[in-house]
């Protein structure tokens, strides 16, 4: 598989290839029920601490791009909107550039545990005509073993915009293995696949790194991987560097949204 990395390019590049993803899985398995990331990410840790891996940080990002245009007024009425809504979030415009423009809110908690970032994106595609799509992106240390409390109430559809709650959601978990564990990634990376009862689509494995693609049906709406459905990744990356490196655990669905 190698490694996945989050690409940056034009705003139109990135529209398109979005476009490309949600049509290309339109003709997947429809029939699985979406479930909260909350729920995701309370499901990975317990898989996870079954494995006794210590989790490290979560994540969830999620897109949302909207098929039908808008004129410039009502993408502003829609940004003062969100800013009413989410006023948790701090906001600012960062982009406007040709007549793109992104707006981007941040929250972070009391603690510093949780870092919260939605941008709220406009793409002119013809004179007042423009397109939209949206994200949301939440780090978390876990400074509890139940996350449901950690994140702010965007996950609780009396506080969450239309747009999140019909949203594409990805759910990562980032741990690492206990100590002079590593010495079998195969071994491991079949163990952690086997706990989440999944199917291997495809794997790779070198030296110092293992990669699992597999399908485990409770997780929800897979994607298409050589023609099967998919909706897990796992990765484990050993440190070299020093004495004892530790070996991280990447736990992502339906893939891995980062460098791993």
């Amino acid at each position: 598989m190698g490694k996945y990395t989050v690409v940056t390019g034009s705003l139109i590049l990135i529209f398109l290839l979005w476009i490309g993803v949600a049509q290309g899985n339109e003709n997947l398995d429809k029939d699985v029920i979406a479930q909260s990331p909350i729920q995701t990410i309370q499901q990975m840790n317990d898989k996870m601490t079954e494995n006794t891996i210590r989790t490290s940080r979560w994540h969830i990002y999620a897109r949302n791009n909207d098929p039908n245009t808008m004129t410039k007024s009502t993408f502003e009425e829609f940004v003062q909107q969100n800013k009413g809504q989410l006023s948790m979030f701090d906001w600012a415009k960062i982009t406007y550039e040709n007549g793109n423009e992104v707006w981007e809110g941040i929250r972070t908690d009391i603690n510093q545990t949780v870092t919260e970032r939605v941008t709220l994106t406009s793409i002119r595609v013809a004179d007042d005509e423009y397109q939209a799509y949206h994200t949301y992106n939440a780090s978390m240390i876990p400074i509890k073993h139940d996350g449901n409390t950690e994140f702010s109430m965007l996950f609780d559809n009396v506080q969450s915009p239309e747009w999140l709650q019909q949203s594409e959601f990805f759910v990562r978990a980032e741990g690492v293995l206990p100590e002079n564990s590593a010495d079998d990634f195969e071994k491991w990376g079949t163990e952690i696949t086997q706990t989440f009862s999944a199917n291997v689509v495809e794997s790779l494995q070198e030296a110092s790194f293992v990669s699992i693609s597999a399908y485990a049906p409770f997780l929800g709406t897979p994607l298409e991987a050589n023609g099967e459905p998919m909706n897990l990744q796992i990765a484990l990356r050993k440190n070299e560097q020093g004495l004892g490196g530790e070996t991280t655990v990447t736990i992502g669905t339906p893939i891995i949204t980062a460098e791993y």
